[in-house]
């Protein structure tokens, strides 16, 4: 399985509310640190648990979304206000800033987890 994770909780109300910002655009409550996944992994019986890093493989497709989100977020900004298109659209591009930095500032990162039952 390969999904985001945390690498870290928030220091700061300043990652708090970056992480916020990614959490609307998903529609997350929240999101599992990858130390409390493989806890959780453990618990229900899983074994041979490899766990590899791909933040480094996924940050181009990142990056790509974060300057198009860039670029896009003033229009969606208009376009909202004039009940053009839904909210939703306007939150993703916040989403797409907000992933980048979040990975710069070394709160998560793309994992690649294998497990065996």
């Amino acid at each position: 399985m390969a999904d985001g994770f945390l690498n870290r909780l928030p220091e700061n109300e300043e990652e708090k509310k970056l992480l916020g910002r990614f959490y609307t655009g998903f529609r997350l409550d929240n999101l599992a640190t990858w130390d409390s996944f493989r806890e959780d992994l453990v618990y229900v019986g899983f074994k041979n648990i490899q766990m590899r890093d791909k933040t480094s493989e996924a940050i181009s497709s990142i990056m790509r979304m974060h300057n198009y989100s860039k670029w896009e977020r003033p229009l969606a900004i208009v376009l909202t206000k004039l009940h053009l298109i839904l909210p939703v659209i306007k939150e993703n591009t916040d989403t797409g800033i907000a992933e980048y930095d979040a990975i710069k500032r070394g709160l998560g990162g793309h994992i690649l987890f294998y497990a065996e039952k």
